[in-house]
């Protein structure tokens, strides 16, 4: 469960008017002892295997940048959602990814940071990372004049952008209103059903 709904849980047994059985919570993020493997390896594994050793050799360089291990773990996670296993594709847009990044000390500088959150296993996490680290790249691309010559291209993520936040605030509004729910689900589900509604190009379709 996600530290939010083991707050939650908390908190109402541990209310004076609550009478039912006794749970005690760990509330450790696990990761104390956790041991990644090493960049390198968890980037190679999206590559094919004549590209492997090439790719393992850029990476080795940055082993030892901020949020390294912690983005290790995260492309492990990824690698085991819906998406990476199911979805056509995926592990080239993955890869592609991943060498805008190894050319780009400041995308990658920012990349890492993001997926620094993605510290626990749930999988609504990772894939509402996965997101975000989409919506890093585009914005990063715009910074640096990507579509200077597309007007209609920036608007769309300009549009895009605006979106994203307008559902960010929806999404926490209507946690306030259940219990025990998690709202990075509650935010992916939104995502996810109004992608292609709202012209999503960040977030995965259903």
């Amino acid at each position: 469960m996600s530290t939010h709904v083991l707050q939650s849980l908390q908190r109402l047994t541990s209310s004076p008017d609550y009478h039912g059985p006794q749970i005690y919570f760990s509330m450790s993020d696990g990761q104390q002892n956790t041991l990644h493997r090493p960049l390198a390896d968890a980037v190679t594994a999206w590559f094919p295997e004549n590209k492997q050793s090439d790719v393992s050799q850029i990476w080795h360089a940055f082993e030892h940048e901020e949020h390294a291990n912690t983005f290790s773990a995260f492309l492990d996670r990824l690698s085991d959602t819906v998406s990476a296993r199911n979805t056509s594709g995926f592990r080239e847009q993955v890869a592609a990814w991943l060498e805008k990044l190894s050319a780009s000390a400041e995308l990658r500088q920012q990349s890492f940071a993001v997926a620094a959150d993605a510290t626990e296993s749930c999988e609504d996490r990772v894939a509402l990372t996965w997101n975000n680290l989409r919506k890093t790249l585009l914005v990063h691309q715009a910074s640096e004049g990507l579509f200077d010559n597309d007007t209609g291209a920036l608007l769309s993520l300009g549009r895009e952008m605006f979106r994203l936040e307008i559902l960010e605030d929806i999404a926490r509004d209507k946690v306030r209103t259940l219990h025990f729910v998690d709202e990075i689900e509650v935010y992916l589900a939104f995502q996810t059903m109004l992608a292609e509604k709202l012209q999503l190009s960040t977030a995965v379709k259903e």
